[in-house]
């Protein structure tokens, strides 16, 4: 610890900073080595179980039998769950066996272990044969920045590796969409929905307008004649959007519509806003780059041609090129404007008029039209900004 007399700055402050530093270097250093002499021996658990099971008629039941009881043994040392310990199987097994590079790179101190997971979680879409290439092209990227600032590059980067096209696999995720209820406590359940990102993303925006259109106008609706209810409404945003959504699929429309007479409007005419990010290639037509375009942070395919035009009352518009290999660009002003308002596929805020009631009656929704003679792609909210470093 550094005492009172040591001033950032000063000699004596460099000094413990420096020996702090080294220290933490050091134990960082021999971390990672128990961390990797982990992973080997756990993946070396794994082939224990496929040789013991090879010569099995059952080879498969046979392995998982035989995983089980490893898991279980070395979960009681570990002091976790067999299954978890079975978890850190499968991941160790993995790494070992399909990202070798990135194990190598992790060994030599270029990359850490948040990196190395960032790879297997971004790669886990590809085929067991592209995963190698994947890592020797993830693996300079993850030397440059964070986990965290990597990971949407990574994804990104995945997509463009994959031998199937987005769209295909899209749709064959969307065949799985479903409504699925979870009781937990208290007389308490989670209703889980399945479903395309881009309608995820719609339905709660909307039930965010809406929720912020009842809260921002309390002061408002306070004056009416239900000014003791409204007195009384100290819900959360979280709580105002289940109720809304609660009211929405059991009535149609909201149970308690007071907000007609406010600034806000009635909340039935409140629309669905998304921001989608169309990288340039896309709007060109480019078909030998797959097309993947970002709901918020969140991969989603182009609607179809056949897809209803939305009504909508105005957008602004400034292509981008592909998040992957964008390097640098000229703020136009037309970029300033959409960037105060839009935020880029890898931002995870919301846009600075989100939620506002000024702006919850605009649909976005913006379809391009056939120009020239030349068919161009339709597109959602074309609401586009910088995607820097």
């Amino acid at each position: 610890m550094t005492s009172p007399a040591e001033t950032p700055g000063s000699d004596a402050f460099m000094a413990s900073l420096a020996g702090l530093a080294h220290g933490l270097e050091g134990l960082a250093q021999d971390a990672t080595a128990v961390q990797i002499r982990e992973v080997r021996l756990l993946a070396a658990a794994a082939a224990l179980a496929e040789q013991t099971a090879a010569g099995s008629p059952a080879r498969v039941r046979e392995q998982d039998m035989v995983l089980r009881s490893i898991a279980a043994e070395l979960g009681a040392i570990m002091r976790v769950a067999d299954r978890t310990m079975q978890r850190r199987i499968d991941e160790a097994r993995t790494i070992v066996e399909d990202y070798p590079t990135a194990l190598e790179a992790w060994e030599a101190g270029r990359i850490v272990r948040a990196h190395v997971l960032t790879i297997v979680a971004a790669g886990s879409v590809l085929p067991p044969d592209l995963r190698g290439v994947f890592a020797d092209a993830a693996i300079p990227k993850c030397e440059r920045d964070t986990p965290n600032r990597v990971r949407p590059t990574l994804e990104m980067l995945a997509q463009h590796l994959h031998p199937r096209s987005f769209q295909e696999r899209h749709e064959e995720a969307a065949a799985g969409r479903c409504v699925r209820i979870v009781p937990t406590s208290d007389g308490m359940s989670e209703l889980i929905a399945k479903m395309p990102t881009a309608l995820a993303e719609g339905i709660h925006d909307r039930l965010t307008r809406m929720g912020r259109a009842i809260v921002d106008t309390r002061g408002e609706r306070a004056a009416g004649v239900d000014a003791e209810i409204v007195a009384t409404d100290a819900r959360t945003m979280e709580q105002v959007r289940a109720d809304l959504l609660a009211d929405l699929l059991l009535a149609g429309t909201p149970a308690l519509d007071d907000t007609s007479g406010t600034t806000a409007g009635p909340l039935g005419k409140i629309r669905a806003r998304i921001q989608v990010v169309i990288p340039a290639h896309a709007l060109a037509g480019d078909d030998h780059d797959p097309a993947t375009w970002w709901v918020v942070h969140r991969s989603t395919p182009p609607p179809p041609a056949s897809s209803p035009a939305g009504t909508r009352n105005g957008s602004d518009s400034s292509p981008i090129p592909s998040p992957a290999r964008y390097s640098q660009s000229t703020r136009t002003g037309s970029r300033r404007r959409c960037a105060a308002t839009c935020r880029p596929a890898t931002n995870t805020a919301g846009s600075r008029d989100a939620g506002k009631p000024r702006y919850a009656a605009k649909s976005t929704t913006t379809w391009i039209t056939r120009s020239a003679g030349r068919p161009t792609p339709a597109t959602f909210a074309t609401c586009a900004s910088d995607i820097t470093r």
